[in-house]
């Protein structure tokens, strides 16, 4: 402890700066003393040493000093109001199309919509050119409980499914401000969820899906082999628009899925039915291995289209009243399209889902009670998921040969 007293104290440091590289291409070295040497015990010595050690970190990091140029100069980037993304003072309707704009998720279309009615509500509100930072969750309560009468002026509908879905698209944009600091927190966090009872999805019947195949393919067969492939795939849109070239193996009659669930990702395999097999040779034809499946115009291409297009042909071909003059659709098409108004194209996976599942139950359950059997187990639950190393193998072969038809 006295041998370490009669030696010099100090703090030594390499300072670099890319504009002296070549004059210190290893940093310059630097030694600061700053008098500690003064004091005779080894405690003050520890303590004026860490007192000196705090004013060189503040020199060096805060007030900018130079030690090559033996002056403080000012920050290359100076971190001030100007760097905002999205300024705490933007008016509030700009800010929100911001957010939109910085938004990069597979619902960017259903957002896109949901925005333009709340801006409309906003502006009824005269809330457009209050600050951002200055709304409250009062107000966007109240632009909330507003889009009714706004949905009403269009002729549109207006439920608690409605206001959740609104409150769901201020819910991500307000992310999008508390990511970039614009607010310091998301206000739309604690704001009502409100109750609402889900329609009962039934689904479509034979003659619907005759009538659907037949306006398709005589109207639009790219669009009718791109329903069939995803009638019988079990894969969700975001899904399907991802598909490569390179995914798909039609002799084996697979396809692997990338599916995204929150911030779960994974690779999913899942079996091509024995009917939609020559839709996905069709498909395929021309795309390469890194080419996405159905791109622009649902033919294969390098950069993947938004999967809310496959929904917005839908509403165009299927869901879009028409006029008795038009003359783009059969006359047996314009008679009965009035009946699709409420047909969602998500119908189409319930509707398979539900009759592979009529056909299937039984056999599966039977496999599975008889392995269980085997094993001395009282449930399947074992079986299938620990001892049956072929038990989804084997599952998905009944699903190609399920036969289970579009129309």
């Amino acid at each position: 402890m006295d041998a370490s007293l009669k030696k010099n104290w100090y703090i030594q440091y390499y300072f670099h700066d890319p504009n002296f590289k070549k004059e210190f291409p290893r940093g310059k070295y630097c030694i600061v003393k700053g008098g500690v040497n003064q004091f005779k015990s080894i405690t003050d010595r520890r303590d004026s040493i860490k007192v000196l050690l705090e004013e060189v970190i503040k020199q060096l990091t805060v007030e900018g000093y130079n030690p090559i140029l033996k002056k403080a100069i000012a920050p290359a980037c100076p971190v001030d109001d100007t760097d905002y993304l999205i300024h705490p003072l933007t008016p509030f309707s700009k800010a929100l199309q911001t957010a939109f704009d910085q938004f990069k998720g597979d619902s960017k279309e259903d957002l896109k919509s949901s925005l333009k009615y709340l801006q409309l509500s906003i502006k009824d509100m005269k809330y457009d050119d209050c600050p951002v930072e200055k709304i409250k969750r009062r107000h966007l309560v109240r632009i909330l409980e507003n889009c009714e009468k706004i949905k009403k002026q269009v002729g549109g509908i207006w439920s608690n499914n409605q206001y959740n879905h609104y409150r769901t698209a201020l819910l991500i944009l307000y992310r999008i401000f508390v990511k970039y600091e614009t607010v310091e927190a998301n206000i739309v966090t604690d704001m009502e969820i409100k109750n609402h009872a889900a329609e009962p999805r039934r689904p479509l019947t034979v003659e619907q899906r005759e009538l659907i195949a037949y306006r398709l393919e005589h109207n639009n067969p790219r669009f009718w082999i791109f329903i069939n492939i995803f009638f019988h795939s079990g894969a969700r849109l975001t899904e399907m628009a991802r598909v490569q070239g390179k995914h798909v193996n039609v002799e084996r009659q697979e396809v692997t899925y990338l599916v995204k669930k929150g911030k779960s990702w994974e690779w999913v395999t899942r079996p091509i039915a024995d009917e939609a097999v020559p839709f996905w040779r069709i498909a395929l034809e021309g795309c390469g291995p890194g080419q996405y499946v159905f791109a622009k115009g649902l033919m294969s291409g390098d950069v993947p289209i938004n999967s809310d297009q496959y929904t917005r042909r839908w509403r165009v071909w299927i869901m879009k009243p028409v006029a008795d003059e038009d003359t783009k659709f059969d006359p047996k098409c314009k008679k009965e399209r009035i009946d699709f108004m409420k047909v969602k194209l998500y119908d189409l996976k319930h509707t398979r889902t539900t009759e592979l599942g009529d056909k299937l139950d039984e056999q599966f359950k039977k496999i599975d009670e008889q392995l269980a059997k085997a094993n001395g187990h009282t449930t399947d639950k074992m079986a299938k998921k620990i001892y049956d190393l072929r038990n989804k193998q084997r599952k998905d072969d009944k699903i190609k040969s399920a036969h289970v038809k579009f129309a």
